[in-house]
């Protein structure tokens, strides 16, 4: 039977390849997007951001890389909050 923390590992590597997914399809599209759709989108990908960051730092006890996997997930979401609409 898998244990809490290996259950929430799974999950978050779930999380962590639909936000790859995400803010690369989002990055590649950027340009012709809407308006509308950008700002919608750069706000669903900060969220789920934020939601793995959460889960991230409520695994205990912490396993070897989770440090710097809650660093990657900060410095893509400060590159996603930086972009402008074109």
């Amino acid at each position: 039977m898998p244990t809490p923390q290996s259950e929430q590992i799974q999950i978050l590597n779930q999380i962590t390849k639909l936000i790859d997914d995400k803010v690369t399809k989002y990055k590649k599209e950027m340009k012709t997007m809407p308006t509308s759709r950008f700002y919608a989108e750069k706000k669903i990908i900060l969220d789920t951001i934020d939601n793995a960051v959460k889960l991230a730092e409520s695994i205990k006890p912490p396993p070897p890389g989770i440090k710097a996997a809650i660093a990657d997930f900060k410095k893509v979401a400060k590159d996603i909050s930086g972009l402008r609409a074109s």
